[in-house]
């Protein structure tokens, strides 16, 4: 019969070590239950040889149990993410979009916009329909379906695009959904701008950035602590008193 224990080891995700419950079978011990809960923590991860760098994770319920997988109640993600119920033409339900700019642009809209987009990216590259759309495996006619806003880039499509095209996700879907980038018109330019200048580095010197970015994270997360152990400590003293 099985023998339920409790072993301690090295979890591979999170490369720290928690209590886990097994079963013995056969003199091997096999999962039982869920994961437990994990707070927010900072796994280290080796990219390209080099010293581990640190990564934050968000905290996460256990993966099997159906109720930890539920998620937040459905009002509270969509009052948190700030969306807003419209009705589109292009879909037949009511649908959640976020306002950017105090404005939400309609699905007939986004195409057109990516459509538009598709355009400028081929012409900035000076290639004809005539040479672009062979490399698609389609014909000049069908392909123009798409920059005339006839027909909508399915996901796969539009990969094949920038693969063909040498063009990045943002050069085509920023125009359209710059949100995507940013809560503000001013934040979205700046990490556009930025993004597009990372693209220009090397291994080496991306590697360079990444370390400071995670040196100034760590910074950051040290002095939140300190900050809250002060605010502990104060409420503490406020309470002896």
């Amino acid at each position: 019969m099985d023998n339920p224990c409790v072993k301690r080891f090295r979890c591979d995700l999170c490369l720290c070590t928690y209590n886990h419950r097994y079963i013995l079978v056969n003199d091997s011990y096999r999962v039982r239950s869920a994961w437990p809960k994990m707070r927010q923590m900072r796994s280290k991860r080796n990219i390209g040889g080099s010293k581990p760098i640190t990564f934050r994770i968000k905290s996460f319920g256990a993966f099997t149990s159906v109720g930890a997988m539920s998620g937040p109640p459905l009002k509270q993600w969509i009052n948190e993410l700030g969306l807003q119920q419209v009705d589109d033409p292009g879909i037949d339900k009511p649908v959640y979009r976020k306002p950017f700019d105090g404005r939400i642009a309609l699905s007939a809209e986004l195409e057109n916009l990516i459509s538009i987009s598709l355009r400028e990216a081929r012409d900035k590259r000076k290639l004809p329909r005539s040479k672009l759309a062979p490399l698609l495996g389609i014909t000049k006619q069908v392909y123009g379906r798409y920059e005339n806003g006839v027909s909508r880039l399915t996901v796969s499509r539009l990969i094949h695009l920038c693969e063909v095209l040498d063009a990045t996700p943002e050069e085509i879907i920023a125009p359209a959904a710059p949100y995507l980038w940013g809560e503000t018109e001013t934040k979205a330019v700046l990490l556009l701008a930025t993004i597009v200048k990372l693209r220009t580095f090397d291994e080496e010197i991306l590697q360079d950035i990444f370390s400071l970015l995670s040196r100034i994270d760590e910074t950051g997360s040290d002095s939140g602590d300190r900050a809250m152990k002060v605010a502990s400590t104060s409420a503490t003293a406020d309470d002896r008193e």
